[in-house]
C-alpha cells in the first residue's frame, strides 16, 4: 500500500511507483532500489531488493502508477534537484527529502552534493525533522542497505 517516487503531485508529469504485495519493511531495516538491478550488481556486488526497470528477472520490479505524471516514464532523479518521496497508496506523504532546486511543502531541501561519487545519507539514521540539512550530510562511502 505504499508508493516510492519524484511526483509532488499527479500532475507532476514525474514517476510514482508501487511496491509489490507483500513487500514489508521493519522497524530499523533498510531497502535497496536500483533503476536497474544489473547495473547496480555491477558496481556493488550483490542484488538490490527491488528495481524500476525488469533487468534481472529474481529481482522485483516496482509497479508503475499511470495516474502519476507520464505513464511512459520511469523514477528518475535529477542532478540539479529533485524530491524522493515516500506515501500511501491513498496519496498522504509518509517521508520525504527534497535536495537542490526540489521543494516539498513545509520542507527545507538539502544543497546540491557537489563533490564526486559522495551520496546524501541520514545521520543519525533516525532523525527526522523535515530539515534535509539537519538530517542528512553529504557522504563519500555510499554503503548500501547499512545503516550509519
Amino acid at each position: 500500500g505504499y508508493l516510492l517516487g519524484d511526483a509532488v503531485r499527479a500532475d507532476d508529469f514525474e514517476d510514482m511507483r508501487a511496491f509489490p504485495a507483500g513487500a514489508m519493511l521493519g522497524p530499523g531495516e533498510t531497502v535497496i532500489i536500483a533503476t536497474t538491478a544489473a547495473a547496480f550488481f555491477d558496481h556493488f556486488g550483490f542484488d538490490p531488493d527491488f528495481e524500476i526497470l525488469d533487468t534481472r528477472p529474481h529481482v522485483p520490479e516496482l509497479i508503475d502508477q499511470p495516474h502519476w505524471g507520464d505513464p511512459a516514464a520511469f523514477l528518475r532523479l535529477g542532478n540539479d534537484g529533485d524530491e524522493v518521496i515516500l506515501r500511501k497508496l491513498s496519496g498522504p506523504i509518509v517521508d520525504a527529502i527534497a535536495y537542490g532546486s526540489g521543494s516539498i511543502p513545509g520542507q527545507r531541501s538539502c544543497p546540491l552534493v557537489t563533490a564526486s561519487n559522495y551520496s546524501l545519507e541520514r545521520n543519525p539514521f533516525w532523525r527526522d525533522t523535515d530539515d534535509c540539512p539537519a538530517d542528512f550530510r553529504p557522504w563519500p562511502l555510499p554503503s548500501p542497505g547499512k545503516l550509519p
